[in-house]
């Protein structure tokens, strides 16, 4: 099943390639919404599921893939500067920011694009290492900045482990393509801030957002509970996230990895459980809790449940233990009965509380990433 799902994703992402360049915002039927500018975080992604998808010797993804590669050079690239744009259109550029959450994702696209052997990409992630080096790592906290303006002049006083995250991802890739052990141990940096800031919280969960000097700022974007990046409180599929590029990184490491990278991914793997899974009279997971447990955003993601599937596998594959298969199966079979589009081949992003389609959060279905890495880690 989960071969065949996978088969009509890509067939549905390269619906996004668009003939003047990039990746567009796909809607439920896969149609690109010409209504949208091109989105840097969407277009790294498709890359870099086109990159996976060659490597893994499908031959019809390398032009996606090297289609991809152009529009990071041609249109996302700050020639000037240096780093990538968030947002262009046809026009031009429409959001100057450079940050990392989307550069965390480039990095993605380039190193397995690399790691597959394509020699632009190669070319490319030199000039791009560069530019993380010198404006993104932060070694006096062992953590990434978040965000910087366009000329890299001044730097955004907030910081959120969600760009954390996902440079712990483009770490463990980066490895692969590099045999590198530095990535390594940054990205358990960056875990054990994460991990130790889960033992503060009262709930026993990773919290979000942090001031400029890295302390919890429980208030941040109170006003906007819902925001597709950066809700308000506590992101219960980014515990399932964190919880399996934990396992990753244990099982990169070796016989160095620390025992407390497998403890710390079973607790937060259960307290998330407990705390986000129907816990609101219905089956599914909530997306965002307050810092008392408390469900804030009642829709269901399916970026989350994606997260969710691929954290039960790895940790049944890991510990053996029969439990988190048990999770798997339980997940797997909500999934296909309330978010797996068979007709049009893709997922459905957002759910209600009562598990109808919604898109309260999310309009269309722009992201393929989620749901193929997860389709292609429980195969």
């Amino acid at each position: 099943m989960s071969e065949l799902n996978r088969k009509q994703l890509i067939e549905f992402a390269k619906k996004s390639a668009l003939d003047s360049g990039g990746f567009g915002w796909l809607n439920a039927i896969g149609k690109v919404d010409q209504k949208k500018n091109l989105e840097a975080w969407v277009n790294f992604r498709m890359t870099y599921v086109f990159a996976l998808e060659t490597i893994a010797g499908n031959e019809s993804a390398k032009q996606y893939l090297d289609h991809g590669l152009v529009a990071m050079r041609s249109l996302f690239k700050d020639e000037i500067n240096g780093g990538y744009f968030t947002e262009v259109s046809a026009g031009g550029i429409i959001n100057s920011e450079k940050k990392s959450y989307e550069f965390a994702f480039a990095l993605l696209a380039l190193s397995a694009a690399s790691r597959g052997g394509d020699e632009v990409a190669r070319k490319e992630l030199a000039s791009a290492l560069e530019v993380f080096e010198m404006y993104f790592w932060n070694e006096q906290f062992g953590l990434v900045n978040e965000s910087w303006d366009e000329e890299f002049q001044n730097c955004n006083k907030y910081h959120g482990l969600n760009a954390n995250m996902h440079s712990v991802e483009a770490f463990l890739e980066l490895y692969k393509s590099s045999a590198d052990s530095k990535w390594l141990a940054r990205a358990t940096r960056i875990c054990e801030f994460a991990f130790s800031e889960a033992k503060k919280c009262r709930v026993g969960l990773i919290p979000e957002h942090f001031d400029e000097d890295w302390v919890l700022d429980k208030s941040y974007n109170q006003e906007d509970p819902g925001d597709p990046f950066h809700p308000f409180g506590i992101i219960i599929g980014h515990q399932f996230e964190w919880a399996r590029l934990a396992i990753e990184l244990s099982q990169a490491l070796g016989a160095n990895a620390p025992v407390w990278l497998l403890n710390e991914s079973e607790n937060i793997y259960k307290v998330a459980k407990k705390i986000g899974w129907n816990v609101d009279r219905a089956p599914g997971f909530v997306y965002t809790i307050d810092f008392l447990g408390k469900p804030v955003v009642h829709m269901r993601m399916h970026w989350v449940i994606t997260e969710a599937v691929a954290a039960a596998w790895t940790l049944n594959k890991i510990t053996g233990f029969a439990h988190y298969l048990n999770d798997f199966e339980q997940w797997w079979s909500y999934a296909e009965q309330n978010f797996l589009d068979q007709i049009n081949g893709s997922w459905r992003h957002e759910l209600d509380a009562t598990n109808r389609e919604s898109d309260s959060v999310w309009d269309g279905r722009p992201d393929v990433y989620h749901a193929y890495q997860a389709l292609v880690i429980a195969h």
